[in-house]
């Protein structure tokens, strides 16, 4: 018996396979924004924002305590120690959006109790995640979480929880002898070296057998496996908790340093909730005495806010600048821990607190909220695809508190980001290190990354030559210097992000488009699917980027941030299929995947949706109900999401598509990416951005070319379906370019590639433009 109400959701229009293009730079901005302001903060009044007052003051502790309490609209200050000048600064565009020369943030409030009262939302979201009964049956969305199985059995529980033994063990006896196991991966260096990032990878096994076994996999050994370490992880955890409830894997001395309060610490918040929601219960109460020390801790306040802002572009990270967590400026990595742990069962309003008294920065969500674009692309210091994060968290605190401000700066973000800062096919492009001014759609790492090579070797790190500048817009240097681009942490981030704007707004269906594209072509596409009869120890690992042409990075596997970030979605990846109301009287199907999802959070029922599809290999999707004859649907609505890129020609169970060209964007692209005498476009397949493969790669245009194709806009007039193996494939038919096909991104591996390649234009083209 199907349920009783089927609602559909979405457009109807038919565009299957669109030939598509990145909006040339500053199509939609007017002129290309201006960064002239880019330098120290100028003198203004107090009703400008910027100078506020100067003073004379012994020390750099009675300077800050002067903006901290003597004014309230003092958000930073500049002390010379030279001749003891303490300037307070109120806040400004050019002090806050850029780099300031000397800017130190405070909290302008601090939390003076610690409230244990329990979390409520104020505002309630209208559908649930499910974190059971979803199973995944085939396809590219299945072979991608069990190749993530088989990545995360490559962590040895004793190398995870090495630093939290050495921790426990050398603040009893500084001699104590070393633990068994190994400095593994980045907790033995990463972005910190030499000081490493220790408990990151611990956190990051916890995230991906967290989101994994958690949807139980019958009979599986590698579940079964990965349920074993993750509890064996828990348990040494709590073995070397601290009296006071401390469980970091640093120093409790080192709290305050490098990426510990922020990175590191997110990290293993995310992973223990991830345990806990998988069964390890263990898991929650450690979070609770962690932060029960950490919201109180006397350090705090030097950090949150970040306590300087003054490392200069090219200061390493191995320098004394960068000896407190707070000169790298970070704060929006660390925004999430609490907010997550707010919104568990064991969260307390001092979570929420610390979150918005001190970490939150009310001058950026202002600015989001008023859609200023520098505050995405030019936030002091280090512009960043984390952004994301903290972004994340102040949606965590608007379904808290319910202040509008909060909102407001989501959907300002999210707008502007969506617009300039994502690639076609949802793969973002703003990263740190580097400037990213709206538009800039960046295709690969070069030079910055060698082909193939995960080392990063950033070209120039030097302020004083201009590639941070004026780059990506006038400098010859954005060719040679690096630019990375579809980082997979900031696609997972996106894909959080969207997710819970979903539950607040169900009838979107802009939300699940946005986490279907990204998961697709971000995602998935970041690791291999193991191939039969091969040895995982030596093929398994998850790419940090996600180029858009030549070659694909190599797998890596030292738990990399994006590491951490992917292995936590890919274990997650059944939970976007479906998601329930709160009433639990209805399910939403969000994504069409061969899957199961169990109906018994309607009322226990011991029925199933089961969604029978190859797609994208097939177009034809089915949804039927399986279980037992005796069971009734009365009272289940099902909300089948008819994506924008389906034709549907009436409101039947089956809804069937057909392919079809749609009008494109042409690329434009950054210097070095656009080619003389050649136009360049992408091709997607609904929400599947597609690659060319199978063709010669021309090393003068850096391109994979196509030639004789007079009408690349119509789709139709030279791609032709292809299928082969129940693959999708589409081949070039027209022209003299035999051989070139046109394959999923997620599909390509170790093959040249092009996302973007290049036409060759006819001469009556040339001379009309």
């Amino acid at each position: 018996m199907w349920p009783t109400r089927v609602v559909l959701l979405g457009g109807m229009c038919l565009t299957a396979l669109t030939v598509t293009g990145s909006r040339p730079l500053g199509q939609a901005l007017g002129a290309p924004p201006s960064i002239a302001g880019f330098g120290p903060a100028q003198p203004s009044t107090a009703g400008d924002g910027g100078e506020l007052r100067v003073a004379s003051t012994p020390t750099l502790q009675q300077c800050a305590e002067l903006c901290i309490s003597g004014s309230p609209a003092c958000i930073g200050f500049t002390y010379v120690s030279s001749n003891t000048t303490c300037t307070l600064s109120g806040w400004s565009p050019d002090f806050a959006l850029v780099v300031a020369s000397a800017a130190v943030y405070f909290p302008r409030t601090r939390t003076s109790d610690q409230n244990t009262s329990s979390v409520t939302p104020a505002v309630p979201y209208h559908l649930v995640v499910p974190t059971s009964g979803v199973t995944l049956r085939s396809g590219p969305l299945c072979d991608a979480f069990k190749a993530n199985l088989q990545y995360l059995l490559k962590f040895p529980v004793d190398d995870m929880l090495y630093w939290f033994r050495v921790r426990n063990a050398t603040s009893n006896n500084p001699n104590a002898p070393p633990p068994p196991g190994a400095s593994y991966g980045w907790d033995n260096g990463g972005p910190d070296k030499p000081y490493g990032l220790r408990g990151s990878v611990a956190g990051a096994f916890l995230m991906g057998a967290g989101g994994a076994v958690r949807w139980g996999v019958t009979g599986s050994p590698s579940t079964v496996e990965l349920q074993q370490r993750m509890k064996a992880v828990v348990r040494g955890i709590a073995e070397a908790k601290a009296a006071d409830g401390y469980i970091q894997a640093f120093p409790k001395n080192e709290s305050s340093r490098h990426e510990n309060p922020d990175y590191v610490t997110s990290w293993l918040t995310h992973g223990l909730l991830e345990a806990a929601v998988a069964g390890e219960s263990d898991a929650l109460s450690l979070l609770r005495g962690h932060f029960d020390w950490f919201n109180a801790a006397a350090i705090l306040p030097t950090f949150l806010p970040p306590a300087a802002q003054t490392v200069p572009f090219g200061v390493s990270r191995t320098s004394a600048e960068f000896d407190h967590g707070h000169k790298i400026y970070l704060i929006y990595q660390g925004l999430i821990h609490n907010t997550r742990l707010a919104l568990s069962s064991v969260g307390q309003q001092q979570d929420v607190d610390v979150a918005a008294d001190r970490y939150g920065e009310t001058w950026w969500l202002e600015q989001l909220a008023q859609r200023n674009l520098s505050a995405v692309w030019l936030r002091s210091l280090y512009p960043h695809n984390y952004e994301i994060t903290a972004v994340e968290g102040y949606m965590d605190l608007y379904h808290i508190t319910g202040e509008p401000l909060y909102l407001d700066a989501v959907d300002g973000f999210w707008g502007m980001f969506r617009d300039h800062w994502l690639h076609v096919g949802g793969t973002v492009a703003i990263k740190e290190w580097m400037l990213y001014p709206p538009g800039s759609y960046f295709l690969d790492t070069t030079g910055e990354f060698p082909h193939g090579s995960p080392t990063q070797k950033n070209c120039s790190l030097d302020p004083a030559v201009p590639d941070r500048l004026r780059c990506p817009k006038d400098d010859p240097k954005c060719r040679t210097c690096g630019h990375s681009t579809g980082e997979t942490c900031g696609q997972v981030f996106w894909v959080k992000l969207n997710q819970r704007l979903h539950q607040l707004r169900p009838l979107n269906a802009t939300y699940p488009a946005e986490i279907e594209r990204t998961i697709f072509n971000g995602i998935i596409s970041q690791i291999t699917p193991l191939p039969a009869g091969s040895d995982p120890a030596t093929v398994l690992g998850i790419r940090q980027f996600a180029v858009m042409h030549k070659v694909k990075m190599v797998l890596s596997n030292i738990s990399t941030c994006c590491e951490g970030q992917a292995t936590r979605a890919l274990g997650q990846l059944p939970e976007y299929v479906a998601s329930f109301a709160p009433d639990l009287a209805t399910v939403y199907i969000n994504m069409y995947t061969d899957a199961v999802v169990s109906l018994m959070p309607l009322g226990e029922s011991k029925l199933s949706l089961s969604i029978e599809t190859q797609w994208p290999a097939a177009d034809a999707v089915s949804i039927m109900v399986t279980g037992p004859s005796t069971e009734s649907t009365v009272g289940v609505s099902v909300m089948l999401r008819i994506p924008h890129w389906l034709a549907m020609a009436s409101a039947e169970v089956t809804v069937t598509g057909a392919a079809s060209a749609d009008s494109p964007e042409h690329y434009t692209g950054e210097p070095g990416t656009v080619i003389p005498g050649h136009d360049r476009y992408a091709v997607e397949y609904g929400p599947i951005l597609l690659a060319c493969v199978g063709g010669a790669w021309d090393d003068d245009l850096d391109s994979m070319p196509i030639h004789g194709v007079s009408t690349p806009l119509d789709g139709g007039s030279w791609l032709a379906r292809s299928d082969t193996n129940g693959s999708l494939v589409f081949t070039v038919t027209a022209g003299n370019s035999a051989g070139l096909r046109f394959i999923p991104y997620f599909s390509v591996q170790s093959e040249m590639f092009e996302v973007y390649p290049a036409f060759t234009r006819s001469r009556d083209r040339i001379l009309r433009k």
